[in-house]
């Protein structure tokens, strides 16, 4: 099963001058769209961020509506090398012409049973035309609103952006070696200053599987990034790991807003 959500900023132009065709482009973090594909992330580069989304009303011939969101820089869990291309994909089409009513674009997300048919959810890593290093597609079966921002303000300064942290890396489903230096990777908006936490509990007969909660780093400046040198107690097959990363204004006060890896990760001691 694939899971993950898409952002989009609500207030961008259309840059096509059709009169039937929205094309609307995102290019700066958090927009840009993260999947959880059996524990392996796939994300827009938060550092190049060229995210579409592309609404079409009664265009073509023959005519139809079309949904389109892409992701043209993206960074995989899968290595490929840095000069192949990583593609995420997903497009909705009803040549009935009943799912749209304008190009505009949309701030709540489609509602799959007006839409006559999709093409599935692609993910593509190739390079040479010829040459297919990996393809994945799914059928996408919801698609649920999350959250809306907002396409007007009164004044330019009667809406302040709420502070946020979502972390990138790791995000579950990682097996991070032991003793190894892991990059720990996050954005966020209005943090200063962060905690980096490692959440741990044991799998085991008789475990309670409570989470309990040793430090990282002590509060260091907000860089979107940390390096982390990956030491701890007894690492072991019987235990699962998350990130938590707490924010904090330039004081050094806490400003209740934090978040964790969405699933637990590994750490293995290599042999």
């Amino acid at each position: 099963m694939i899971t993950g959500t898409y952002i989009y900023d609500s207030t961008v132009p259309d840059t096509n001058d059709s009169p039937t065709v929205g094309d609307y482009i995102s290019s700066t973090s958090p927009f840009g769209i993260t999947l959880n594909v059996g524990g392996l992330v796939f994300r827009t580069d938060p550092n190049n961020v060229e995210f579409w989304v592309e609404i079409v009303n009664n265009h073509g011939n023959p005519a139809s509506d079309n949904y389109l969101i892409r992701s043209y820089n993206n960074i995989f869990d899968i290595p490929v090398p840095s000069e192949i291309s990583t593609d995420i994909v997903w497009q909705l089409n009803d040549p009935t012409l009943n799912a749209l009513s304008s190009d505009e674009l949309p701030t709540v997300p489609p509602v799959l049973p007006d839409w006559d048919s999709s093409s599935d959810l692609t993910l593509l890593s190739q390079g040479d035309p010829s040459e297919e290093y990996y393809f994945i597609r799914a059928h996408v079966t919801s698609a649920t609103l999350c959250g809306e921002i907002p396409t007007e303000t009164p004044t330019p300064t009667s809406t302040i952006p709420a502070p946020f942290i979502t972390i990138y890396d790791p995000n579950g489903g990682e097996s991070i070696e032991y003793q190894s230096v892991y990059r720990i990777d996050w954005a966020s908006q209005d943090v200063d200053k962060v905690l980096i936490h490692l959440l741990y509990k044991y799998n085991c007969a008789g475990c309670l599987g409570d989470w309990y909660s040793t430090l990282i780093t002590p509060l260091i400046e907000n860089t979107g990034q940390y390096d982390w040198k990956v030491l701890v107690d007894f690492p072991a097959s019987d235990k699962e790991y998350k990130i938590r990363i707490e924010g904090f204004d330039i004081h050094g006060n806490p400003i209740d807003v934090w978040d964790e890896s969405n699933a637990p990760f590994n750490i293995f001691v290599p042999y």
